[in-house]
């Protein structure tokens, strides 16, 4: 997770970004089934971590129906109160409510360094952060953050491209566009 990590950073612009402006950055790279976030401070990888939140934890059909539930898509469905299974149809208001769940979820995560859960973080947090002049996102996730992206795969990368966007202003991060 910490090479991918790294590789992110620098691909998404992020590193050399932080440098010209001379800022601190993180870096979001949300996948499918990880999220890897890097501290960037005046073009350098100061810190790194990786988490189990994504937008394949739940994938479904065209019908909505359940057809990927990984250990932690159950458990932020069980945040919820819900206890769906493969086979079972998953709402569009529930795939909302998940994916604003995990948008909280990583940006807790990230000021606090608390974890919703104990298999949350894959490798230690990022610790205490500096003043952050911005945040970039990169993955598959960020085509819908950004608003690159319309159609639907069969999982929560709409839902959640919206929810961590909304959750970044409402928290008052400065979005920044990737480089790539």
């Amino acid at each position: 997770p910490t090479l991918e990590t790294i590789m992110a950073a620098h691909g998404s612009g992020a590193v050399l970004h932080s440098r010209d402006q001379g800022i601190a950055l993180l870096n979001i790279d949300v996948g499918g089934g990880t999220t890897k976030i890097s501290l960037i401070v005046n073009g350098k990888i100061r810190a790194t971590t990786a988490v189990n939140l994504g937008a394949r934890l739940i994938a479904h059909d065209s019908t909505n129906t359940i057809v990927r539930l990984e250990k932690a898509g159950r458990r932020f469905l069980s945040d919820l109160g819900q206890n769906l299974d493969l086979g079972q149809n998953i709402s569009h208001d529930l795939k909302g409510r998940v994916a604003n769940r995990m948008a909280r979820a990583l940006f807790d995560a990230l000021m606090t360094g608390a974890a919703p859960w104990e298999e949350f973080f894959i490798t230690a947090g990022l610790g205490e952060l500096p003043s952050i002049g911005g945040v970039l996102f990169s993955g598959g996730v960020s085509e819908y953050i950004y608003s690159r992206e319309a159609q639907a795969f069969g999982d929560l990368g709409p839902e959640l491209g919206r929810a961590i966007r909304r959750e970044a202003e409402r928290r008052s991060f400065n979005i920044l566009d990737a480089g790539e």
